[in-house]
Order: structure tokens, then sequence, then C-alpha cells
């Protein structure tokens, strides 16, 4: 699955949890819920349609998760452009943009930010926004940013430890990954000195006592860190992380070789110096 879609597909898992199929309008949004719900609803009809074939014919299992790749990802178009044309003065909607800032054009973020009501122009994902559409977000070539964040002692995190080696960055996804890719990154790691590598894992929750819970979750000897902001931190915005995992791999020089959406673990251990 290619890099968008993979992405169009982590969305859609944001919408359904925010607007279960069937869900009730209210006002004074009704519109914009219902014709969210109208978008979810279509998606779970199909995916139960298609659940029912593959218990029928488990042989075309390839062939059935194609069509709902297609499905899902043209409703994240729809989920998107309803999004667009209600953002400025729905808040549901603007946040819902934001999390498919990387699947609207930056043009198009502007004109949405230009016509945003009083109340909604001041809050965090627009200002967020605002940050996004500015800078040019970072990529393989550009040198690894250090923001301040928290780690699990709830000291501030010192950045000077991972100097001198590379970084392996992940935007969370320790959960989305599943117990494969969470075996093939332990296998990465364990490959690999500290003197040479670090797992720096960024949890994007609003508490210490989430991130300690997602160590507890997962009690691997990585670098569990997190800034507690839900929205506008620099992974969303000057990373343009979106996916979870997206990961940032450096050399030691601390520029980035690779950005993979999802684990890739083939990719990254190509990129990983044995010296």
């Amino acid at each position: 699955m290619n890099k968008r879609k993979k992405i169009a597909l982590s969305l859609w898992c944001a919408v359904l949890a925010v607007f279960p199929a069937g869900a009730q309008t209210l006002a004074p949004d009704s519109l914009y819920k219902q014709e969210m719900a109208a978008v979810s609803s279509a998606l779970a009809k199909r995916q139960a349609e298609l659940s029912g074939l593959l218990k029928a014919m488990p042989d075309k299992a390839d062939s059935v998760n194609r069509v709902y790749t297609k499905f899902a990802f043209e409703q994240v178009k729809r989920f998107t452009a309803l999004s667009v044309r209600y953002a400025p003065q729905v808040p549901e909607a603007l946040e819902g943009l934001y999390r498919a800032r990387n699947e609207v054009s930056k043009d198009t973020l502007r004109q949405v930010l230009s016509r945003l009501d009083d109340e909604l122009a001041h809050t965090v994902c627009a200002e967020s926004l605002r940050r996004y559409v500015s800078c040019r977000q970072l990529g393989e070539g550009d040198a690894l940013l250090e923001f301040p964040c928290t780690g699990l002692d709830g000291q501030p995190f010192d950045w000077r430890v991972t100097h001198g080696k590379q970084v392996l960055l992940l935007y969370g996804g320790l959960g989305c990954m599943g117990d494969f890719g969470r075996q093939a990154l332990k296998e990465l790691f364990d490959s690999t000195s500290r003197d040479d590598l670090l797992v720096v894992v960024y949890e994007p929750c609003s508490s210490l006592e989430e991130l300690q819970a997602t160590k507890a979750a997962y009690p691997f000897d990585y670098i569990y860190v997190s800034d507690f902001k839900p929205v506008g931190t620099p992974m969303q915005v000057e990373y343009g992380a979106q996916a979870t995992p997206t990961c940032f791999l450096t050399d030691r020089q601390h520029i980035i070789r690779v950005v993979n959406v999802g684990l890739g673990a083939a990719r990254l251990r190509a990129h990983i110096s044995q010296d």
C-alpha cells in the first residue's frame, strides 16, 4: 500500500471514532454532522458487504482488500471535502481539516484560514494550521529538529544524549504496528549498539500518565517522550507526521536519511550504519 493510501486509511480510523455510523446530529452543526454520518454509514455498509464476501471466498482476500481500500480512499476524499467546506464555521470540521492537512493543498488551507469566523480563528487548530502552511515540512536530507519534550521521569528530555548517534524517531504507532511490526523493530534495535543507534518514541498523548502507560504496555528499552500536545506539536506541523507510526531515521550527524509511513524495517536496516 502506498504512502498516500496509508495516511488516508489512518485518517478514516479517526473519522469513524468521531462520527460513528448512524450517529445522531445536534444543532447548530447538524448539516455537517448529517453529511459526515452519511459518509460513515456508506463505508460501514460497504465494509459489512465485503466482510461477508471475504468469509464466503477467503481465497479472494487480496482482491477484496483492494476493493475496500479503494472505496475507503474515496470516502476519505469526501470527508476532506466536507471539512474544507464547513471548517470556517464548524469546530469539528476545522479539527477534521487539521487531521487531513497533508491531503489538502496549502493554497486551499490558506483560503479556509482566511474565512474562519472570529472564534475559530483563535483556536489551537487554526494557529497550528497557520504554522503548517507557513513552513516546509521536514523530509529526507533535512536536519533533525530538536524540540522541547518530556521523558518518562517527568523531566525535560535532553537531546544531547542522541548526539553522535543515529536516531530513529517514531511518531507513535507502537500499538498500530501490531505484534509483527513490534518484533521487527525490536530485532532492529537488538542488532545494534546503543552507542550507534537510539530509538526515540514520540507518543502523541495529553499527559505524563498516558506516556508512562504506553511504556508499561510496550516495555522496550526505547526512549519515550512527549510534549503532551494532541494538536500543534512539531511532530505534526514541522515534521508533517500524520499517520502512526511515521518513522524518521537520521545518520550520526542527524541528517534525516529515511522517512517511512509505517515501519518499513527493511529500508531502515539498509540505512543503519554498522561501523
